[in-house]
This record gives C-alpha cells, sequence and structure tokens, in this order.
C-alpha cells in the first residue's frame, strides 16, 4: 500500500459473511481487486477509534509479522485488511498437531513482531494467542490494535490502557504506585510479559491462563509473585527446557527483571534448530547470553534510564541485525 493508494471506494468492496469481532469492530470477509480480504466495521459508529487503530497499522506496514493493510473505505471509515484463512492461533492450536519446533517458529515470528511495534512506539496491550492470525503459510500476523497506544497517547489517557486481563502483566493491575509508575515508564515490558504468557498457551495447545476464575482472582493471582510458578508446573513434561526457562524470564514478577525480546528470539531459534523430539530435551548445549532487561536502572531519580535502554538495544540490534533479518526461512 502506498501512501497515495490509501483511499478504497465502497464500490471496490463485496462485503461477505462476518467472520468475527475485535476489541471495537466486527470483522467481515470480503472480495477486494480480485482477492479475499476482511473488513473492519466500528461497533459503536465510533470512527474516532478506527482512525487511531488505522494509524498505527500505517505506521507499522512492510512487516512480514503485522497483518496488511490494504486501505480505508472513505464512506464509512472502515478498515480493509488482509485476511488469514488459517485463523488465529488459539483456535488453530486446539484442533490441531503441532510439533515443538512448528510452535517456536510461530513464537519467533510473534517476537519479531512485537519488536516492530516497540521500534516505532506502538504497546500492543492486548496480545493473546486471538489476536495473533495464521497466513497461508502459517506465518503469524499481529492483528487488532483497537487497544493499542504510543507513549504518548498513554500518557495523555493519563496511563490507561485496556486489555483482557488473563493475559496483561502485573503493574497493569497493581495496587503498588511505583509498579504503576514502571508501567507509565517503559510500557513495552507489559507486551513482553503478555507474549510470555502467549508462550506459555501455546505450549498448552490454545489454553487460557486462569480460564476458571472469576476477574476479582484473577487480579489476586497476578499480585502474587508465585502465580507463574504454578503456570510453569502445569507445562507438558515434554516441554523444551529453553522454552520453559523462556517462559519464567519472559514473566518475572518485577519488570525490571523481564528477558529482552532480541535474547527471546535467540533461544527460540535454537528451540527450532536443536530441539530433538525423540529425546525431548535440547540437543546442542550452547549457552546463549541472556541479555536481560535488569540493565535498565529502576532509580526513579536516574535521567539515563531511557538513554541506557535504548543504547543497549541498539547494542543488541547491532550484534543480532545479521541474524535476525535472516530467520524467515529455517
Amino acid at each position: 500500500m502506498s501512501d497515495d493508494n490509501i483511499l478504497i471506494k465502497e464500490s471496490d468492496i463485496e462485503m461477505l459473511e462476518k467472520i468475527g469481532a475485535g476489541a471495537m469492530g466486527e470483522i467481515h470477509k470480503a472480495k477486494f481487486r480480485d482477492e479475499i480480504a476482511v473488513v473492519k466495521q466500528s461497533k459503536y459508529n465510533d470512527n474516532k477509534r478506527l482512525r487511531e487503530e488505522f494509524e498505527i497499522y500505517f505506521s507499522l506496514q512492510n512487516h512480514d509479522n503485522i497483518l496488511k493493510l490494504y486501505g480505508v473505505v472513505a464512506e464509512n471509515y472502515h478498515l480493509v485488511l488482509e485476511y488469514a484463512p488459517n485463523g488465529d492461533l488459539s483456535q488453530y492450536l486446539k484442533v490441531n498437531t503441532v510439533d515443538w519446533r512448528s510452535k517456536a517458529k510461530i513464537c519467533h515470528g510473534i517476537a519479531r513482531g512485537v519488536m516492530h511495534c516497540h521500534r516505532n512506539n506502538v504497546y500492543h496491550f492486548d496480545l493473546k494467542p486471538q489476536n495473533i492470525l495464521l497466513d497461508k503459510d502459517f506465518t503469524p500476523k499481529l492483528a487488532d490494535f483497537g487497544l493499542s497506544s504510543s507513549k504518548s497517547r498513554l500518557e495523555l489517557n493519563g496511563g490507561k490502557a485496556g486489555g483482557t486481563i488473563n493475559w496483561v502483566a502485573p503493574e497493569r493491575v497493581s495496587s503498588d504506585a511505583k509498579m504503576f509508575e514502571f508501567f507509565e515508564k517503559y510500557p513495552k515490558l507489559s507486551d513482553v510479559y503478555s507474549f510470555g504468557l502467549i508462550l506459555w498457551s501455546v505450549a498448552m495447545n490454545g489454553e487460557m491462563p486462569y480460564k476458571e476464575l472469576s476477574v476479582d482472582k484473577i487480579r489476586k493471582q497476578k499480585r502474587d509473585r508465585n502465580t507463574i510458578k504454578r503456570l510453569l508446573k502445569s507445562l507438558p513434561k515434554e516441554s523444551p527446557h529453553r522454552y520453559t526457562q523462556l517462559i519464567s524470564d519472559l514473566t518475572k514478577y518485577d519488570p525490571e527483571e523481564r528477558c529482552q525480546l532480541p535474547s527471546a528470539l535467540l533461544e527460540l531459534e535454537h528451540v527450532v534448530k536443536y530441539y530433538n523430539p525423540v529425546e525431548g530435551k535440547d540437543k546442542n548445549k550452547l549457552q546463549i547470553i541472556n541479555y536481560s532487561s535488569s540493565t535498565i536502572s529502576h532509580s526513579s531519580g536516574n535521567a539515563n534510564n531511557v538513554s541506557h535502554e535504548s543504547k543497549y538495544e541498539h547494542h543488541i540490534e547491532d550484534i543480532l541485525k545479521n541474524i535476525l533479518l535472516g530467520l524467515v526461512d529455517f
């Protein structure tokens, strides 16, 4: 999609059946220029929401792991998006048998998509398997940015952000002012936590964490430092050790202790390349340095926090750039 080809005429769209609903709108299958697409309509005639989502999709275009935006219908501000024929990740895992290498490869793609969001100062805030769509080649695509935000928009909203409570980070529901302050300063670490729970769900074939608990009980669980340990105990025995450890590293209760996504990419690549399904373990014991986000100072008075984090990320990206850009085909 070029800047000169954003607006789509309503007459160019042939609406087919309704196939679902997102955070803020209904989703319809449609025919667009001789190919199948989806049209997202506002559920509440709230074009402002769709405009904001359009701006986010537009800023994230041209990435393999972000759902493609074809454009917007000028008459009613409907979004026209790529159709992913294999549906959402949660449902796919529930009805299909997926091996560990394929699971790790899907998670690797999700991580790349989230990293792309963060590089463009976009925070998804509703990461969950239902918002990960699989295209015809099973490439994962981040979708449904209806609850997403930039840091400036988050500040304007007083730090308020939506999301499905089963998947949100502890700092999002914490009564601790310092925890919430950390969320306001480093909102992307909330997405990192949610990504860790997605890894858990993938290991559990699409299961939702805390699925049998009420909202109040989930909040209580989120405020418990040991809640992740209980989730890890429920993982299948054949789970790769590195994969299990990565879930633990991504879902640390304290945001500054969470593993960063570049390191997660390396760990997932290792599972893809070296996991031995017969032995049920990693056959290559190569140790990879875990560049933890603990390098970010937690002191609220440290004026170098943001620059330190930025230098750290650029350092990691310089090291990995020749690797990460070539990981589409394993």
